[in-house]
């Protein structure tokens, strides 16, 4: 059914409620009264309370703008108050409820306000009970539900659950042994260290085989070749660490770098700083040409390294003679 269905449905009813006593023989209301449109409905269905206030001329009758209700009991409002009921000296209203739950539901008492020349009163009215039948058939009552399946079944042995337990648990001891055994193997073992300048020399070969400059690429292959270029100085000398900048790095040198070794250093940094932080735009040849600087430097400053190493190593070995 349709909103506005719904909506014609429920306006049809209310005129009918309040209109019903207007239409039974012309009979006269005696007091206040509170009742139900039709003496019972199933769970869910809108239920009309229709409340009727006799009162003297001159005198306006406010009904509350909703009910107080509670429990399985649901308020639908909003009230509906006619402008004329068809009765001289009765006002009404109607207010739509409904409850969840079959049974008899008991409404709190309504107060009315009643306004006149001669001030204001208050009418109590106690709404009769709302009377809600089942949406169940009627044998329905008898009716036990069924206790749940076993997911197993009702004959289905537990020892094939046990011995699959037991497997898992002894397939997961032995595997935490050979990992155990496994990791011992390999702490225990040589690892083959890769020197500093390989590995640096090998990224940078990477890196130009890449094909980042025929994509485009140009900012990414220059960070990632001085990354390279950084991550070597932090290697072989941490003072120079790849966390400073290339100003730090020209503070922090090492003195003893030969001056030629150290432009050269600072050059492919500068010049890599300027397209990766002010947007300079190489010509079609510097990419290639700082990536062959950079890697000029890593295989000189390697020999370098060795030379020294090597100067070391004779004065050790001139020094313990001597002694």
């Amino acid at each position: 059914m349709t909103r506005g269905a719904v909506a014609r449905r429920t306006a049809i009813g209310i005129a009918l409620a309040l209109s019903a006593p207007a239409a039974a023989a012309g009979a006269p209301v005696q007091g206040p009264s509170a009742a139900f449109a039709t003496d019972s409905a199933t769970v869910g269905d809108p239920v009309l309370l229709v409340l009727r206030v006799p009162h003297d001329a001159g005198e306006t009758v406010r009904f509350p703008d909703s009910l107080a209700v509670s429990g399985e009991v649901e308020f639908l409002g909003p009230a509906s108050v006619p402008a004329e009921d068809g009765l001289p000296g009765v006002a009404s209203a109607a207010y739509r409820v409904t409850a969840w739950r079959p049974g008899e539901h008991e409404l709190p008492p309504i107060r009315i306000r009643v306004d006149g020349s001669g001030g204001t009163r208050t009418v109590r009215l106690e709404p009769p009970p709302l009377r809600i039948a089942s949406v169940l058939p009627a044998d329905s009552a008898e009716v036990e539900p069924r206790p749940p399946k076993d997911v197993l079944g009702p004959n289905r042995t537990i020892l094939p659950t046990l011995l699959l337990v037991a497997a898992l648990v002894a397939a997961a001891i032995a595997l935490a042994r050979w990992l155990i055994r496994r990791k011992r193997r390999l702490s225990s073992a040589s690892v083959a260290v890769v020197p500093p300048g390989t590995r640096a020399l090998d990224e940078l070969d990477r890196i130009h085989t890449s094909g980042l400059l025929e994509k485009g690429e140009v900012k990414l292959f220059y960070v990632l070749t001085t990354r390279v270029l950084r991550d070597y100085l932090n290697s072989v000398e941490p003072a120079w660490g790849a966390g400073l900048t290339t100003a730090e790095i020209d503070a922090h040198i090492d003195p003893a770098l030969r001056p030629l070794e150290k432009r050269d250093l600072l050059t492919v940094l500068f010049r890599a700083d300027r397209v990766k932080f002010a947007r300079h735009r190489p010509g079609a040849s510097e990419p290639e040409e700082l990536w062959e600087a950079a890697r000029a430097w890593v295989v000189g400053h390697e020999d370098e390294r060795a030379g020294r190493q090597a100067e070391a190593t004779a004065a050790a070995g001139a020094a313990e003679k001597a002694s």
